[in-house]
């Protein structure tokens, strides 16, 4: 069953990737498209500049399908993974013209990618396991045991460790290094507030802390500063990631299984609780902070 969760998810990244540098290269070369300000090129480079910002956008929209995976991982039969991943590339390049290109939103500030990659990703997920899963999943075990609790904290290590690195992919220099340090702090702010949180939730219900929960939720605040890198400084991704990661805890404890039982689907990695509820945090409180900037005035 693990090996196949694997394979799935491959396959449907695989699908992702071919799908967007697919629709990205035809525009590319036949519809009118600019590589945008800090990309720009001149004929003798014009290749490999437009390679390395295909290459870094599709990565991007792959990183955004295995989170929405997440919320079906293993719930759906193994040729649906196919199809996702393809409907997932083309709809990720559909939303992202209309937010960094279009430009319906005024004054949009989210160098993290908050909305276009945990928000969508996240909600996009919720929305093709409510389609896609079958309903004896509600009735299936998911008890986690000792050894894929290991592999759980595995990968919360790494990605502790590798997130601040992905949202600075497309700067470079001192903006790279004050993104990093406000992501890092965020997650540091998260990691506390979690395991504050969890800990004081399950001693009121009598049980011990959720180390799964707690291995999830100290992300929070990674995702929990995406919009607002370059409006706070270390301490303010701090804060925000304090914030983040108690509700992420909050979600997971109190607001996973009313919305489960509503929409009728099991969000089998709490994908909502963490790039859900964080991007809402993320996206809030840069309105606040910016708003209270004067910004946009």
């Amino acid at each position: 069953m693990g090996w196949g969760v694997a394979a799935a998810s491959i396959l449907c990244l695989i699908a992702s990737y071919i799908t967007y540098s697919l629709i990205f290269s035809v525009r590319y070369h036949y519809l009118e498209f600019s590589v945008p300000a800090p990309l720009q090129y001149n004929e003798i480079n014009a290749e490999s500049v437009e390679l390395s910002f295909l290459q870094m956008k599709a990565i991007i929209c792959g990183i955004t399908l295995v989170i929405g995976v997440g919320c079906f991982i293993g719930t759906v039969k193994l040729w649906q993974y196919l199809v996702v991943g393809v409907l997932f590339g083309a709809s990720y390049y559909l939303a992202e013209w209309l937010i960094n290109e279009n430009e319906p939103l005024v004054n949009y500030v989210d160098p993290g990618g908050a909305l276009i990659v945990h928000e969508f990703g996240a909600y996009w997920g919720m929305a093709v396991g409510f389609v896609l899963q079958e309903k004896r999943v509600f009735d299936a075990d998911t008890t986690f045991t000792t050894h894929s609790i290991g592999w759980v904290w595995l990968s919360a290590t790494l990605l502790f460790l590798l997130w601040p690195s992905f949202v600075c992919v497309a700067y470079s220099g001192l903006e790279c290094m004050k993104a990093m340090a406000v992501c890092f702090f965020g997650g540091v702010g998260s990691a506390i507030t979690a395991f504050l949180t969890e800990f004081l939730v399950k001693s009121l219900k009598g049980k011990k802390i959720d180390s799964v929960v707690f291995a999830y939720c100290c992300l929070g605040g990674l995702v929990g500063t995406s919009s607002s890198l370059f409006v706070v400084g270390k301490w303010g991704g701090f804060a925000i990631g304090c914030i983040a990661g108690i509700c992420s805890v909050l979600s997971f404890n109190f607001i996973q299984k009313p919305i489960e039982k509503f929409f009728g689907f099991v969000d089998v990695m709490g994908v909502h609780n963490l790039h859900g509820i964080c991007s809402w945090v993320s996206m809030i409180s840069v309105v606040i902070l910016l708003a209270a900037d004067g910004y946009g005035k």
